[in-house]
């Protein structure tokens, strides 16, 4: 019999498959009945559509007995920042109408023998709705934007309970994804000069928010995440998903996000616009805090980059991305003003 194969030597499907095995096991302690769980993808976290025993009434939003079963990443959320996630999550549905997933029971940590390290699991509602993609108009993206205001209102102001724990969007967070010990084999996958460029960023941004502040107008806790295929539609509706991300930042990174998305449509500076308009619509913002938008886009655009290169270590899929993206980022950094 041959050996396994080593966990960053197979591909993302191979390591999908041990993944599937783990969450099977950790399905039953949610204690919600029998499931029939179906692979969705794995990137940051491995994603399972479960379905199971309708369980009560829920919010037309949600899919009875469908559930989203995730399986996070080691070294990204530990598993007391997945419980202050859901504790967002469900202060959002309770404080608001903004359609956002919901959880059910809490983070559990699970292990496999196929599996390197133990994994924290965590269960929501199952919410049903087509991602946006690339095919957005001005006016989803006029809606998004509104939707991110609304978001920005209770993220602003919502006052976390004692043990509320979450990382920042900051110059650590966005441009060292990877834990310390990390560091030299991350950098070793870069050239000398993408990584003087990428420092020029850096820099940059911690000039930025120093100027910024981190007043209410400003900083708050954000999705992190919102492009175009963690939003979903149904009915005329947007609905956020894929709160994996959500962190305490600075407002213009969550704006960030989805501009960049927006040069992929077929009407790039329209949709642009739109989502400006929406937001401000929602929640003005001065034009001396919009000045800064290009640089946080540079950014988005860089955290990418980083993000590639350092979860490509394990994943082979992001490791061919990497080769890609890098160059790219690099290209638009040397061309910034």
């Amino acid at each position: 019999m041959s050996a396994k194969r080593r966990w960053a030597d197979l591909t993302p499907g191979g390591q999908l498959r041990r993944l599937r095995r783990l969450a099977e096991g950790a399905w039953p302690r949610f204690g919600l009945g029998a499931g029939t769980l179906r692979s969705l993808g794995h990137w940051e976290n491995a994603t399972f559509r479960v379905q199971a025993p309708a369980r009560g009434p829920s919010a037309p939003r949600f899919v009875p007995g469908s559930y989203l079963l995730r399986v996070h990443s080691p070294g990204y959320n530990t598993t007391a920042q997945v419980a202050s996630e859901l504790q967002w999550l469900r202060a959002l549905c309770r404080d608001t109408d903004l359609p956002v997933p919901e959880p059910v029971g809490e983070p559990l940590v699970a292990e496999h023998p196929d599996v390197p390290q133990p994994r924290t699991c965590s269960v929501l509602r199952w919410m049903d709705g087509q991602r946006v993609g690339n095919r957005a108009s001005p006016r989803t993206y006029r809606a998004l934007g509104a939707l991110l205001g609304r978001l920005h209102e209770h993220g602003t102001t919502w006052r976390p309970p004692a043990g509320f724990e979450r990382a920042r969007w900051d110059a650590d967070g966005l441009f060292r994804w990877w834990p310390p010990e990390h560091t030299d084999a991350v950098m070793a996958q870069l050239t000398a000069k993408q990584r003087r460029l990428f420092a020029r960023v850096e820099r940059r941004f911690v000039e930025a928010t120093e100027a910024l502040g981190e007043g209410p107008d400003a900083f708050g806790l954000i999705h992190g995440d919102a492009h175009q295929s963690n939003v979903v539609i149904a009915g005329g509706q947007l609905r956020p998903i894929d709160f994996d991300d959500c962190r305490f930042g600075w407002l213009l990174y969550d704006l960030a996000v989805p501009l960049r998305h927006a040069d992929r449509t077929a009407r790039p500076e329209a949709c642009r616009a739109a989502l400006l308009e929406g937001y401000q619509a929602t929640r003005p913002m001065t034009d001396a805090q919009l000045a800064w938008l290009p640089l946080f886009e540079l950014t988005r655009a860089t955290t990418i980059a980083l993000f590639c290169v350092s979860r490509g270590l394990t994943h082979a899929a992001l490791r061919e991305a990497a080769e890609r993206v890098v160059p790219e980022v690099c290209e638009r950094i040397e061309a910034f003003e």
